[in-house]
């Protein structure tokens, strides 16, 4: 996800209920009825492509073993397929219950309940935030190295970036996923805020394509590893920033991102 931050919790709390509406819009159409190793990576970066791709691979090339292996398990795939199917299914037919019988439902004291006429139907609303909260899962991929990825700034302007990318990946976030057969999302951990701060040092220009190239090669990474990717074309994957620079990595290839959420 393309998208600029103002570092407001309200915001980073909310983030969850679209994306799960847009889920839920999406599979059923009645709803609408540092470090030394640091400098040696990007000490002699430069805009050429041999350049480039040597970094790219360095920063990119994951360590870890491989969570899953989609094109060898057509079953575990099939099978975590329709579990979310069938979690998004459930969660369907509880909020139009909801809308429906004019009734709350939640799992949890203290829920706060919403009224007004701001709300087209609050029984609704309250019930699709239960159900986001019950069900909805992130996976963070693990390909890739420090400080590009996994990890950004967490204070001052561009700290919201990096506190969404710490509690995602540190078990602080009850929607982290111990599994991709069981996202409903996927998250790019790309920092933008530290790819300008340690690819353009010295800043020399105020090109984009270098963080182009970097976004796009992470995606090509993980597209040629997972299925999920190419599942949805993007449309369910994401990458949250807070700077300006962000919204212009989808400028070289507006195909290649144009279901990415932004």
């Amino acid at each position: 996800m393309e998208t600029i931050c103002n570092g407001s919790n309200i915001g980073f709390m909310l983030l969850p209920v679209v994306v799960l509406a847009l889920l839920i819009v999406y599979f059923s159409s009645p709803l609408n009825q540092n470090s030394t190793n640091t400098v040696g990576y990007f000490s002699s970066f430069s805009t050429s492509n041999t350049v480039y791709t040597k970094a790219s691979e360095l920063v990119f090339e994951s360590s870890q073993p491989s969570p899953s292996q989609p094109h060898q398990l057509p079953t575990q795939i099939k099978r975590g397929r329709e579990k979310i199917e069938d979690g998004l299914a459930r969660a369907r037919a509880a909020i139009l219950d909801a809308a429906r019988m004019r009734n709350y439902t939640s799992y949890k004291e203290g829920t706060y309940i919403p009224k007004g006429v701001i709300y087209r139907n609050p029984y609704a609303f309250h019930q699709s935030h239960t159900e986001m909260e019950k069900r909805f899962k992130i996976w963070v991929y693990k390909e890739g190295e420090r400080p590009l990825v996994h990890g950004g700034p967490l204070n001052n302007i561009y700290g919201v970036e990096g506190q969404f990318l710490d509690e995602m990946e540190h078990g602080k976030s009850p929607f982290a996923a111990s599994h991709p057969d069981e996202a409903h999302m996927f998250l790019l951990p790309i920092s933008v805020a530290y790819i300008i701060s340690y690819v353009y040092k010295p800043l020399v220009t105020y090109s984009r394509d270098q963080l182009q190239r970097l976004v796009q090669d992470y995606v090509s990474v993980v597209a040629d590893k997972y299925h999920y990717w190419n599942r949805s074309k993007g449309a369910d994957h994401f990458l949250v920033s807070c700077h300006d620079w962000a919204p212009d990595i989808s400028g070289a290839n507006p195909d290649l991102y144009r279901n990415f959420i932004r």
